[in-house]
């Protein structure tokens, strides 16, 4: 699935059977998914008449309304696809002359929808290109809290685009015309099989506590640490230079291992002495002996300033 922490998502999630094939010739099926919390997990494949790219020498003919012009901006210099065959249509246009592109392209919209039209933010996703040209991806979105239901519908949707894409020299002009879109729709229930850790550390120099919801695919949850001025500063700042050596970011530790040090999604600062860090961890398989591990930005892992994580009874 593109990230460690979804690998387990095979093991929970429902099968639905989503497939469509379109009278353009694309095929999607929708192979697995998840509603835990707030949050929905599709894995998906894509397949058939997804891409096409004709080349052209010279300057495309017609009134042509652009819709992104771009001074000194060469598109094989600075943009990128993950798909291969996308990659080498925009190497294609490397400024040395005039050069342009008819391009057709089919794909999922990154985010999805509810059954009455709510967009929902996708919030993690990758895809990977099949060598038969087809694409398997996966997508991690958010539903506002006031949508929340025990089963939810919701919706992949197909938009299809024909663009062209000019190379005037060292210029880049853009024209996108989008075409028609197709739904998919499915149905899921929600898990709610959830428990909750947190703990806490202090010393002289600062507090920290944190709270984190364990799911069936990963662990989430915020610490909040109490700390001085200049620390907050030193986060919140990019002009800032401090000399301190300060906490940076949080690891997850099994014992005296580390387990994860990938878990930073954000962080900020709630007041001129409060750094919040958002973290993201794929469930562990053993929750006794984990710990938090504060790492400093001089001095790197404080084993000793650890905040041990308990199970909290009473939520």
């Amino acid at each position: 699935m593109g990230e460690a922490r979804l690998h387990g998502l095979s093991d929970v999630s429902d099968v639905v059977g989503a497939s469509v094939t379109t009278d353009d010739g694309i095929t999607i099926d929708i192979d697995q998914c998840y509603y835990e919390g707030n949050r929905i997990f599709i894995s998906y494949r894509e397949s058939g008449n997804l891409y096409s790219c004709t080349r052209h020498e010279g300057t495309p003919e017609g009134e042509i309304q652009w819709s992104w012009t771009e001074k000194n901006f060469i598109a094989a210099e600075n943009m990128i696809s993950d798909l291969p065959v996308q990659q080498e249509d925009i190497l294609w246009l490397n400024g040395e002359g005039q050069r342009w592109e008819e391009v057709y392209q089919a794909s999922l919209h990154d985010g999805l929808s509810l059954a009455d039209g709510t967009y929902l933010d996708i919030i993690g996703g990758d895809i990977l290109a099949q060598e038969d040209g087809s694409i398997i991806g996966w997508k991690e979105c958010e539903i506002p809290e006031e949508k929340l239901a025990d089963e939810l519908t919701f919706k992949v949707v197909l938009f299809r685009t024909n663009s062209i894409h000019f190379q005037d020299g060292k210029d880049y002009y853009s024209a996108t015309t989008r075409g028609e879109t197709t739904e998919i729709p499915f149905t899921v229930k929600q898990n709610k099989q959830f428990t909750y850790w947190g703990g806490a550390f202090g010393n002289q120099t600062y507090t920290a506590n944190c709270e984190f919801i364990l799911g069936q695919i990963d662990m989430r949850g915020t610490i909040n640490v109490m700390c001085p001025e200049e620390w907050v500063k030193a986060h919140g700042d990019w002009d800032y230079h401090s000399d301190d050596d300060l906490i940076e970011c949080y690891v997850l530790y099994g014992g005296d291992q580390a387990l994860s040090r990938l878990g930073m999604q954000g962080e900020w600062s709630k007041d001129k002495e409060t750094l919040c860090f958002e973290m993201i961890f794929s469930k562990p398989q053993e929750m006794k002996g984990l710990k938090l591990v504060p790492v400093y930005t001089k001095s790197g892992d404080h084993i000793e300033e650890a905040i041990p994580l308990v199970q909290l009874v009473n939520r």
